[in-house]
């Protein structure tokens, strides 16, 4: 009954969507594409699609772009969401994007191996930044943003494949373990079944002795409520917003690799529809989006701190077993990328370039907060999550709209 109503779900947003784009495409194809100004310009709505709930510090993060977008333009740049993977699930996105059924998206390149090489590539690489909070986490989506917007080899792959980047960012700190049972030893980890997304967590899964199994998102509460899986590895806000904590209470911040590389994007035709005013205001209003997903996983680090605990019964199990067997798996990984990998690039500059620029942003995000990055103890973890929310990032913000969004900022 589930997949019946999620099908039909799915039906009907394509269906609004194709209305969307009809009137869009008409307008842009011989209005907007002309106009020389928004003054020009007729109005268009752009369909968006994420696997992201609404109420997800995500769907926040997006809304607070759209609002910006849409009030900057007098209405006349308007983005319609469509949550829940209701127009196009997440490996479904590409195609919907490549023919213009979806105008912007949440686009995971774990779903595509082989059409996005490089930029899986990249994810293998999420073992590079620093697995400290907060500043690991805004170091990488500041060397992230600049290196998909500048590296050639990447701008190539996403552009054959009709689509341009909005915002680049690590979505939190990294993935963790939330099983149902305790586990804090690599002994009790051996064979439980873990809910993945593919990618790179596929294979420390394994490193850590576990079994992955790839489970839609939407069908991972009722698989750890009934035991088809035993844990998740998932970030803390899909952790709350997909209720996970609600049934597995034993949490392991253990460092697997981030999403370092989470993208959200638009359709090329749709972006060169629109006049250099109206790109300049959506590319400005990116940068909203990009500090708000801080803002979300600042708060929601806070709230599963806090809340987890009192009042969902979470236990904080030690990492330090895990880590220890991820970090010998995950410089093999470097290596592999380093010496093989990704196509049609110099792998080894591909490697240092984006390493980096890991450490560049690293030293300036404890410049600009003031402090110096917590220590991987798991007290430190557990304080480390409520005293980010309390840290200053004006400065940070500040830094990262120069040199990432400003006009003048190379993209």
């Amino acid at each position: 009954m589930v997949k019946r109503i999620g099908r039909l779900c799915r039906a009907i947003g394509v269906a609004l969507a194709c209305a969307l784009l009809v009137g869009a495409c008409g307008s842009t194809s011989r209005s907007s594409a002309g106009a020389e100004s928004m003054a020009s310009m007729k109005p268009i709505t752009i369909p968006y699609s994420t696997i992201q709930t609404a109420d997800s510090p995500q769907g926040a993060a997006f809304r607070a772009f759209a609002e910006e977008v849409s009030t900057r333009t007098g209405g006349k740049v308007t983005f319609q969401p469509f949550f829940s993977g209701s127009l196009a699930p997440g490996d479904a996105t590409l195609s919907g994007l490549k023919s213009g059924v979806v105008g912007a998206a949440l686009l995971v390149p774990s779903y595509y191996p082989q059409q996005l090489p490089v930029s899986n590539a990249l994810l293998n690489l999420g073992s590079l930044p620093h697995s400290t909070y907060p500043h690991g986490m805004i170091a990488s989506s500041a060397a992230v943003m600049q290196f998909q917007t500048r590296n050639e080899a990447l701008k190539q792959e996403l552009g054959s494949n009709n689509v341009r980047i909005l915002i680049a960012y690590q979505s939190e700190v990294g993935f963790n373990l939330l099983c149902t049972k305790s586990v804090d030893s690599l002994q009790d980890a051996r064979g439980l079944r873990v809910r993945v997304g593919g990618g790179a967590w596929v294979r420390e899964l394994e490193a850590m002795g576990m079994v992955p199994v790839q489970l839609p998102a939407l069908e991972t509460y009722e698989g750890l409520q009934r035991g088809v899986v035993d844990c998740v590895t998932a970030t803390t806000s899909s952790m709350i917003s997909f209720g996970y904590w609600d049934v597995a209470k034993h949490y392991i911040p253990v460092s697997m690799s981030p999403s370092n590389n989470s993208t959200q994007v638009i359709n090329t035709e749709v972006w060169e529809s629109l006049p250099r005013d109206a790109q300049a205001i959506v590319t400005e209003a990116a940068h909203t989006w990009w500090k708000t997903e801080r803002v979300g996983a600042l708060a929601t680090y806070a709230k599963f701190a806090t809340e987890g605990p009192s009042r969902h019964g979470v236990v904080f199990h030690d990492p330090a077993p895990f880590d220890e067997v991820l970090r010998k798996h995950q410089a093999g990984v470097v290596s592999t990328v380093s010496a093989s990998g990704p196509p049609k690039t110099d792998p080894a500059a591909f490697v240092d370039g984006y390493r980096s620029l890991i450490e560049e942003w690293s030293g300036t995000a404890t410049k600009a907060l003031g402090t110096p990055e917590p220590s991987k103890d798991a007290k430190a973890i557990l304080e480390s999550y409520t005293a980010a929310q309390q840290m200053n990032y004006a400065e940070w913000d500040a830094i990262t709209k120069k040199e990432l969004f400003d006009a003048g900022s190379a993209r």
